[in-house]
């Protein structure tokens, strides 16, 4: 039974080594959805983006689920 726990103990240790690539203590920085998502599967909105060819992010305020962004509809020239 100790020499599984150490068996397991050992792998864990070497896979996490391996990820971090040669003893660096930084946390990888996981690649979502070819860059535009973060680690948390939310979209990573850039001010200046154009949404449906319709709204312009004009800000963002917060992050994450409840994040919001301030939308420009340029076609009624109103913020939404």
């Amino acid at each position: 039974m100790r020499a599984e726990k150490r068996a397991r103990e050992k792998q864990s240790t070497t896979d996490t080594a391996h990820r971090r690539g040669s003893g660096s203590s930084k946390k990888e920085r996981l690649v979502v959805n070819e860059g535009y998502d973060d680690d948390n599967h939310d979209y990573i909105v850039q001010p200046g983006e154009r949404w449906m060819d319709r709204y312009d992010i004009d800000s963002l305020i917060g992050k994450g689920s409840f994040g919001q962004v301030r939308i420009h509809n340029p076609s009624i020239n109103k913020y939404i």
